[in-house]
Formats: structure tokens, C-alpha cells, sequence
């Protein structure tokens, strides 16, 4: 079953609805393909790059984490 581009920005919208906290690239990558929604890697960044520009997304560094964690702009 193949997903469309469209498909893909909702789940990963749902995705970051659960994490008020934001989630990592590779989180939401492991979440998708627990839901079994396998995407490329550098279409889901490009895909996830584009909400950022939409402003959909935001992207915030964690100094505990130290990593970019990707969450829904308010």
C-alpha cells in the first residue's frame, strides 16, 4: 500500500500531537514505521523541511537532549 505525500504529513502532524515535548527526526522515522508507513529517508526530511517552512513545524534544539527536536508550531 503505498502513501501519499499528503498521508505522511498528517501522521507525522498526529505523531507530534502526542509529544508536547517534540520528537527527533529518527523518533518520528520509528514511529512511522511502527504504524508500517516506510518513506525514504531524505523524502521524509524533505517532506518534514517543507512543514518547516510552512511553518507547521518547528524545530527547537534540547540542551538535555542535545539533539533538534521537531514539534507543532503553536
Amino acid at each position: 500500500m503505498g502513501f501519499s505525500r499528503k498521508d505522511v504529513e498528517i501522521l507525522v502532524k498526529q505523531t507530534l500531537s502526542t509529544a508536547s515535548k517534540g520528537l527527533t527526526f529518527e523518533e518520528i522515522r520509528s514511529y512511522l514505521e511502527l504504524k508500517r508507513v516506510y518513506v525514504d529517508g531524505l523524502e521524509l526530511r524533505k517532506i518534514i523541511a517543507d512543514m518547516v517552512r510552512d511553518n507547521v513545524l518547528c524545530k527547537e534544539v534540547s540542551p538535555n537532549r542535545r539533539k533538534l527536536l521537531i514539534k507543532l508550531c503553536k
